[in-house]
């Protein structure tokens, strides 16, 4: 008997074997539009509503010809274009299925351009906004200065200023159907408190709260924290000092959960969602997520390694704790 029979277990000749030219399995990394594109029972964020979205923005943001792309105070949209673009796209995706016919809809921390978009997809829905700089935004199809893929139709959008941390919202009590806050959160220096005691007081009951906001604990910043880099998706300060730091505070999902749930909201979706592709790093990606999948059995399954958050919440009860403790000290 040879050593390398005597080496090999009893078993060995009816173990199967891979042929030897098999290439590796290889899982496919999730690489759509954006992902969840179905997010739950009666919320579907349809392609082809994304896609006209999409075309808004290209059209009015990102095409070259277009003074729109620098429409407030010289603020270069160029730079803020690609996933950006199209994470907003879906965002104003979501907003239109939300918004009820007829309704009103408030979108916190926006351009402008935002709100033209989704005045494009759902022109029954009467639409607000707010910003901490405030301004003006215009699409027509002749104009002065903006590009439009509308056809002769002129949209104006006014976006009133306001400091959402400190100040209270214009807007009556139980006067609005939807709030929104895409990539808000986050910014807020002091606190989430005032805005989210202010979107409880404007909102109707059963009114819509939605939210995205980066993910703290997303596979990306694993991946970052690995790759040595810092796990924030924005953690410099702005040149400004009256800004401060880009994203004084990102959430896990348990901190985002607490603070929505503890402002008398219930969460009908919240999962998250992919901006990138992660071309560049794929195949290291991968490897994150095979060692999530093995080490943390579920995480995957529950949605919670995208890059976003993305929640949406109805009004149903009163304000039980302001300061939740998974995010307020004691």
């Amino acid at each position: 008997m040879s050593q390398d029979e005597l080496a090999a277990p009893a078993d060995a000749a009816t173990a199967p074997t891979a042929p030897p030219d098999a290439a590796p399995v290889v899982k496919p990394w999730p690489d759509g539009p954006l992902l969840p594109m179905d997010l739950a029972p009666g919320l579907t964020v349809g392609a082809e509503r994304l896609a006209r979205l999409e075309a808004f923005f290209e059209a009015n943001c990102r095409n070259p010809d277009s003074a729109y792309q620098n429409f407030y105070r010289g603020y270069n949209y160029t730079a803020y274009s690609g996933p950006s673009f199209q994470r907003i796209a879906y965002c104003m995706a979501v907003l239109a299925e939300v918004a009820p016919p007829g309704g009103t809809v408030l979108d916190t921390g926006c351009f402008g351009a935002e709100l033209l978009a989704l005045k494009s997809e759902r022109p029954d829905v009467a639409i607000k906004g707010l910003s901490y700089e405030g301004c003006i935004a215009t699409v027509q199809e002749t104009g002065f200065e903006f590009d439009s893929v509308l056809t002769g139709d002129r949209l104006e959008v006014w976006v009133n200023k306001s400091d959402l941390e400190r100040e209270r919202m214009p807007y009556d009590d139980e006067s609005l159907d939807v709030v929104s806050a895409f990539e808000v959160v986050e910014h807020f220096k002091y606190g989430p408190q005032n805005f989210m005691a202010e979107a409880h007081r404007v909102l109707k009951p059963g009114g819509a709260l939605v939210v995205t906001t980066p993910n703290i604990n997303s596979i990306l910043s694993i991946f970052k924290i690995l790759d040595g880099q810092h796990p924030h998706e924005h953690h410099a300060y702005f040149r400004n000092p009256e800004y401060g730091v880009v994203h004084p505070y990102e959430f896990n999902h348990r901190e985002l959960r607490a603070l929505v749930e503890a402002y008398g909201f219930t969460v009908e979706v919240f999962t998250t969602f992919f901006r990138e592709h992660y071309v560049h790093c794929a195949d290291k990606m991968r490897v994150v997520l095979d060692f999530m999948e093995k080490a943390f059995p579920g995480t995957l399954a529950l949605g919670l390694p995208g890059d976003k958050f993305l929640v949406v919440a109805r009004k149903t009860g009163p304000i039980a704790n302001p300061y939740p403790p998974e995010v307020f000290e004691g």
